[in-house]
């Protein structure tokens, strides 16, 4: 497993001509980096003039780079530390927006401790979107505030543009604009362009998007009528349908954080994510603007994994959502539309870490994959809702599962299968499974519809009512739906 190097006092030093650190959308004035005013004037009157005197490109690309969500301070100055270097040499001045995510460390509370999980999907990835869902909401929620509160008036993106507007009006054609976001990152750029137009910087020739987890609505309404007359091209590298299903986030959700993202964190479950090939798909202004083929028209999107022979621009092998930013094809590949026509050096194999939010979740010592189940059965409600023969099923099934399949079984029946009693089982053995382990939950019991109160019943012969499981004492209103994690 990579792991991020530690930034000393030199290396801070040596990232402030390139970086500007936000905190609550303003110039960061505390943390590990401090962004003033007086930095940001250092970097248009003397840093980037200094980088054009010597410059062999001419115009010089001026890159400016937003990180993802699940990434921190220090990671993101690691981040910028990591490709500074990389980017001069290709002859490209590089400029981060190191802004604070937040993300992280509330997923991390909502779902526990725990290593990468393989479990079954349909079981344990609706129990994780649930887990995640309350917490998960409000930190992606806070963290898209603070992308969009960077970019308006009296935000430390707008002092970063305007002195890139008068940068650009007092050295005409001295440099091209180019915006790359990963992950969130696409959200604040959609912002940042906005405002950056608004002030009057010149526009940008190109944008590039990595694993976007920007909704389809909000690209459509902040970027797309920017194309091409704002932003001349824009390119999308993203993973196809499978490999976003094969990847995993937390190290306990069997699908990418664009699945996440588009399930549990925003407010809306299925929210189109402009990253999810589904959502492309399905999406009519989408489709047209992505129409055509490769290398044609305005915007484009490069797939991973890419196929053999495929040209130098249009190349991505990452095979996780975190992993863009330190693919070596996926980097080059950027870089190469960034400053086409020339040789590019190919993004450093060991430039960078992969990234991955898993890896932020060590695994625990390896052991032999477990199977496990739970296994619940109710008879005994209260008159007149008493039933005979599921306890019998449980039992049934739990012989079945604990013989020749070799599960080892939990039971819950009558009194036992209480509202508490059943979550509260459900969530740990989640929490107990690891890589490879197998999890089967069976149920004999009352079954219900309840109202709907997230809106993800939009259709269907159940209307807009949620099927629910019903505990032992669900007379006091306590059902197993969904949303229970939220109740």
């Amino acid at each position: 497993m990579a792991t991020l190097e530690p930034l000393d006092a030199g290396d801070l030093a040596g990232l402030r001509p390139y970086v500007v650190d936000l905190t609550g959308g303003e110039l960061s004035g505390d943390g590990a980096f401090k962004t003033t005013p007086a930095d940001v004037d250092a970097i248009f009157d003397v840093h980037l003039p200094g980088f054009l005197a010597t410059a062999q490109r001419h115009p010089a690309p001026l890159v400016i780079w937003a990180h993802g969500g699940l990434v921190d301070e220090l990671s993101g100055l690691q981040i910028a530390r990591n490709q500074v270097g990389w980017w001069l040499r290709n002859g490209a001045y590089p400029l981060h927006f190191v802004w604070e995510g937040g993300l992280l460390d509330a997923l991390q509370q909502a779902v526990g401790p725990g290593g990468a999980r393989d479990l079954w999907d349909h079981t344990t990835d609706p129990l994780v979107e649930s887990a995640v869902r309350p917490l998960g909401r409000l930190a992606w929620a806070a963290m898209k505030n603070s992308s969009s509160v960077a970019s308006q008036p009296g935000g430390g993106a707008p002092y970063v543009a305007e002195r890139l507007r008068d940068f650009c009006a007092a050295r005409p054609g001295a440099i091209t604009l180019h915006a790359v976001g990963h992950s969130a990152g696409s959200i604040f750029q959609a912002h940042f362009l906005e405002a950056a137009r608004e002030l009057g910087v010149p526009p940008f020739t190109s944008l590039q998007l990595l694993a976007p987890a920007i909704r389809v609505d909000a690209f459509e309404q902040l970027v797309l009528p920017r194309i091409p007359d704002y932003v001349e091209a824009l390119t999308v590298f993203t993973m196809r349908r499978e490999l976003e299903r094969d990847d995993t986030c937390l190290g306990v959700y069997r699908k990418s954080l664009l699945y996440l993202v588009s399930r549990a964190l925003e407010s809306a479950r299925e929210t189109p994510v402009l990253g999810l090939e589904d959502s492309m798909v399905a999406d009519a202004a989408l489709s047209r603007l992505f129409d055509h083929p490769a290398g044609v028209g305005s915007a484009e999107i490069v797939w991973s994994r890419s196929p053999a022979g495929a040209p130098a621009r249009s190349r991505s092998n990452a095979t996780s959502h975190g992993g863009f930013d330190n693919d070596v094809d996926t980097m080059t590949s950027v870089a190469t539309r960034i400053m086409p026509g020339s040789p590019v050096e190919p993004f450093p194999a060991a430039a960078g870490p992969a990234r991955d939010s898993q890896e932020q979740y060590a695994e625990g010592p390896a052991r032999e994959p477990r199977r496990t189940a739970l296994c619940v059965g109710i008879n005994d409600y209260p008159p007149p809702n008493r039933l005979e023969g599921c306890v019998a099923d449980a039992e049934a099934w739990a012989q079945v599962l604990s013989g020749r399949l070799g599960f080892e079984v939990v039971r819950l029946t009558d009194r036992e299968a209480t509202f508490d009693g059943i979550l509260g089982r459900l969530k740990e053995l989640v929490a107990d499974a690891r890589a490879g382990d197998v999890l089967a939950v069976t149920y004999a019991g009352h079954g219900t519809e309840v109202p709907d109160l997230d809106g993800d019943e939009t259709g269907g012969t159940n209307g807009n009512r949620d099927e629910a499981m019903c505990p032992v004492d669900f007379a006091a209103g306590r059902f197993l739906v969904s949303t229970t994690c939220e109740q």
